[in-house]
């Protein structure tokens, strides 16, 4: 019985998917090493964080302490550069609040249109 090479594709395929693997390995390595960090430093304030999705794309509305981590846990599972617009300080009542300001842009969960109302705000809101 004769093996069959693999064709261009699946050797593309197979290369793509082990750069994948060792990215994943990278970000979770540097994950625990935030984390390790993080556990020996006093607790940070929330903020209102605005991700934006591509150069044109959705915008996400969240809360975090640590925003850096929170891009990068959310660019792993985003096929497009996410860009941080900026911060606020605040926790989950000013989200609550935004998200309500914001809600005839919703389009899933925390992610809005980035119609120029709510671009304008956030231009406002982190001047």
């Amino acid at each position: 019985m004769t093996a069959v090479a693999p064709t261009r594709t699946e050797i593309d395929a197979r290369r793509h998917l082990t750069r994948i693997r060792e990215t994943v390995r990278q970000f979770k390595g540097e994950a625990w090493a935030r984390n390790a960090e993080r556990e020996t430093q006093a607790p940070s304030a929330k903020v209102v964080y605005f991700i934006q999705a591509g150069i044109d794309g959705p915008i996400k509305v969240g809360v975090a302490s640590d925003v850096a981590a929170r891009v990068a846990s959310l660019q792993v599972g985003c096929p497009f550069p996410l860009a941080l617009l900026g911060t606020v300080p605040g926790g989950f009542s000013a989200e609550r609040r935004l998200h309500s300001m914001f809600s005839e842009f919703r389009m899933q969960g925390e992610w809005f249109e980035p119609d120029w109302s709510v671009l304008n705000y956030i231009k406002a809101a982190i001047a």
